[in-house]
């Protein structure tokens, strides 16, 4: 009964927006929050017979694990997102592909996979005072079985996704090789391999082949290098993304030398490399030195001189070592033309690949979202109370195209967000999020880019959306300088009626020694005229295959205190086990000159702050009034087959005291609250295209203690419909004798039809019980939240 009066008191409201609304779509949940744009639309780019394709997020995320491991049509990516706020406001499952293209493989993805409402949450939105579950799943699809390698994005905002291309692309790519200028992820500013053509019998020059600094000597050719030239059958032993057995030293060589007359010089230094991890053997000498000249043509000269140098450790002594000393000879030769002359050559424009590609994709979603609440309480006299209410009731639409024109070098994005907010009912006002308006020009072959418009801020000290302009320069490939400048967002109903803006620089580098790349920073905001911060900062990323590392810090130097310390690892041992720690430091809020707001009755802006407190005064309210949070968690998975994982973690959460200002006292800390949560996940355990989850969470707190286990299970059937189950069950017992039981199955339909039109609904069912000696009360209550929504995807 509580659904269907529900539905009729909405119906008969006074909203006809509403009532149009639900023509298009059914009912279920959720917060009246926004829902944000949390997927970009994705990219691919080329390198070798792999495509990198980045997902990237409007918020900061941190990569955790992937599951499977090996071959499979469907890749779970577990992230955690930095900010616990823009978790909360997750409410609908988005989707994005790969732009139609016969050179990539079909790729849907889907974030998050499944919609969390659990509650017992590890995080904290210092907001809104909420716990908050952070941790989500990427779930991307492919057409058929692949085996895939994830990492994460040098901004802290991406995944990158490798997988191998279609054979149609390879032949493609083998067939018309070019000289395209493409940026990618381990390399940013990294020049593809121009055109070569075999090596012949007669020369080799000891200078980098068709590219790099110049060089006049002439070397002549071995008995090695004139077998480049000659047919061979190793075309077939060139490698790929998939993990191939070790093969005999001669296939590993002649596969080499093929690569490298082909011009796949990169192909030809993992084969190789391959062969030279091998224990020593006939062909150990000529592929040292062929690494070397493989090096020197893919332009990472400084490699190619430390593989000449170890050659001439290994075999001091022969014909073909003086050959070597003088490539050697030759290449430190080039190395050391005036550093103007190589930045002017570095510049030199190349010719590039012929593209004209324009795609215009995006989506336009309305979805409604309706609750009820219905509690009966009993006193310690017996007298009972009985209140009903419907707390929501709003229907949400969102916008989101981006529009692309690719041609040879020039990549330029139009991207356009919007979220419409209709509150039906009473006292609750609409309103509007333009999340992101900004046109995004990019040069690859100059290796500059930049971004004008309302965006989020991704890493350079810019702390969320903005309106404004950044701005990339690559020196050269492992340097760039940035600038950044604009007016935050502040949201078109915050309180706080203050006029700011911020510019900064920057310097990215990397990737240095192929593992390490980062940022520095220095940045400062501007408030009424007042300087609220000045801060200086650096991430830093570590890379290896194995095992990632990302740090960063932010230090205000107004303040003379950190804003922000942050450590994350995550690597994957032996016997398919993958560890990930976190350590946190943070100020909760920021160090803003607003927060001394609080302290001052009838202060709106910072202006007015100014004209109450001295500039010195206003930096003390805020360092009294805010206060810091530390978070040290410690994980560790297992899979344990094809079709299962299992995992766990701990965590520990700690917020400091406030010392207060002005008429706000001083606000004790939150003592150390621990957190030990244990899941296990499925796919195809049960039946095909399923995946199962079983987490239980146990957590102690100074205050409480509290357990919460639930149980997930989504499937497709037919390829259209996805079917979402859930149970969730909580109890908690307070130290004063409260104590609380909640149960809350939930069930969310999603139909796609077309391919591009879906269409969602959901519906959980909340009941509370909760019996409370201190106040001698028993209460039951009943929440029902209802959502439904239809989706239509243009691409």
């Amino acid at each position: 009964m509580l659904i269907f009066d529900l539905l009729r008191s909405v119906l008969n409201g006074p909203s006809p927006v509403v009532r149009a609304g639900l023509a298009l779509t059914a009912c279920v949940s959720a917060q009246a929050l926004a829902q944000d744009a949390f997927l970009e639309e994705p990219t691919i780019d080329t390198v070798g017979n792999n495509g990198e394709m980045r997902v990237s997020f409007t918020t900061p995320i941190r990569y955790v694990r992937r599951f499977p491991e090996g071959k499979s049509k469907a890749l779970h990516v577990f992230i955690e997102l930095a900010d616990p706020c823009a978790a909360e406001e997750i409410l609908a499952q988005e989707t994005k592909w790969l732009p139609k293209s016969d050179e990539y493989p079909k790729v849907t993805i889907a974030f998050p996979e499944s919609i969390r409402r659990s509650m017992l949450s590890p995080a904290y939105c210092v907001a809104n005072h909420r716990d908050v579950y952070t941790g989500y799943n990427v779930l991307i699809k492919f057409e058929q079985e692949i085996d895939a390698q994830v990492r994460p994005g040098s901004d802290g905002h991406s995944l990158i996704v490798t997988v191998p291309l279609p054979k149609a692309a390879q032949a493609k790519a083998e067939a018309k090789p070019t000289a395209s200028v493409q940026k990618t992820e381990s390399n940013p500013a990294q020049p593809a391999i121009p055109e070569s053509k075999p090596l012949d019998s007669k020369t080799v020059e000891s200078k980098p082949i068709e590219k790099g600094p110049a060089v006049a000597n002439a070397v002549p050719a071995t008995p090695v290098e004139q077998m480049l030239a000659q047919p061979t059958v190793g075309e077939a032993l060139l490698p790929t993304a998939k993990a191939e057995p070790e093969l005999p030293p001669a296939d590993l060589f002649m596969a080499g030398r093929t690569a490298l007359s082909k011009g796949d010089a990169l192909g030809a230094v993992q084969l190789f490399n391959r062969l030279l991890n091998l224990p020593p053997n006939d062909y150990s000498r000529d592929a040292q030195e062929l690494v070397g000249v493989a090096r020197e043509q893919a332009g990472e000269y400084d490699k190619a001189k430390a593989e000449y140098q170890l050659y001439l450790k290994l075999y001091p002594s022969g014909e073909s070592s003086d050959r070597v000393k003088q490539r050697l000879t030759a290449l430190e030769a080039s190395l050391a033309v005036p550093k103007a002359a190589k930045q002017v050559s570095a510049k030199t424009k190349k010719p590039v690949r012929e593209i004209h590609q324009n795609t215009f994709t995006g989506s336009v979603s309305q979805y409604y979202y309706a609750g009820k609440t219905q509690s009966h309480m009993v006193n310690g006299a017996g007298e009972t109370t009985d209140t009903r209410s419907i707390d929501q009731s709003t229907l949400i639409t969102n916008t989101d195209a981006t529009g692309r024109f690719r041609h040879n070098q020039y990549d330029t994005k139009i991207v356009f967000r919007d979220t419409e907010v209709h509150n039906a009912l009473p006292g609750r006002m609409d309103r509007n999020t333009l999340s992101a308006a900004y046109v995004e020009h990019q040069n690859k072959a100059d290796d500059y880019m930049f971004r004008i418009g309302r965006q989020s801020g991704t890493s350079q000290g810019v702390l969320g959306r903005f309106d404004g302009i950044f701005a990339r320069y690559g020196l050269n490939p492992q340097w760039r300088i940035t600038a950044v400048a604009g007016e935050p967002d502040n949201g078109s109903h915050s309180f706080v009626q203050t006029k700011r803006h911020f510019y900064g620089v920057g310097v990215e580098f990397g990737p240095l020694a192929e593992k390490w790349s980062g940022t520095v920073y220095g940045i400062q905001q501007v408030a009424d005229g007042l300087v609220e911060r000045r801060a200086v900062g650096t991430e830093l990323r570590y890379f290896n295959g194995t095992t990632s590392w990302f740090g960063l810090m932010d230090y205000d130097t107004i303040y003379d205190d950190v804003n922000m310390a942050m450590l994350q690892g995550n690597w994957t041992a032996e016997g398919g086990y993958n560890f990930n720690v976190l350590f946190d430091h943070r100020k909760s809020p920021i160090l803003y000159a607003e927060t001394a707001i609080q302290g001052l009755t009838g202060a709106r802006s910072v202006q007015d702050l100014r004209q109450m407190l001295s500039s010195g005064d206003i930096y003390s309210y805020v360092k009294g009034l805010v206060p810091e949070s530390d978070m040290a968690m410690f994980g560790v998975t297992k899979q344990l087959n094809s079709q299962w994982q299992i995992g766990g973690d701990i965590r520990a959460v700690r917020i400091g005291p406030t010392d207060g200002a002005g008429s706000i006292e001083a606000q004790p800390g939150i003592s150390d609250n621990y957190t030990l949560t244990l899941q296990a996940v499925g796919t195809d355990a049960l039946f095909k295209n399923n995946t199962a989850m079983v987490m239980a969470s146990f957590v102690q707190d100074p205050q409480y203690n509290a357990q919460n286990l639930a149980l997930v299970n989504s499937m497709m059937l037919q390829e259209k419909w996805r079917i979402d189950g859930a149970l969730r069950y909580y109890q908690e017992k307070r130290d004063a004798g409260q104590k609380t039981w909640k149960i809350n199955p939930g069930i969310r339909l999603n139909y796609r039809m077309r391919d591009n039109w879906s269409f969602e609904a959901e519906l959980n069912i909340d009941r509370t019980y909760t019996d409370d000696p201190v106040a001698v009360t028993k209460t039951t209550t009943w929440r029902e939240t209802l959502f439904a929504g239809y989706r239509w995807d243009f691409r």
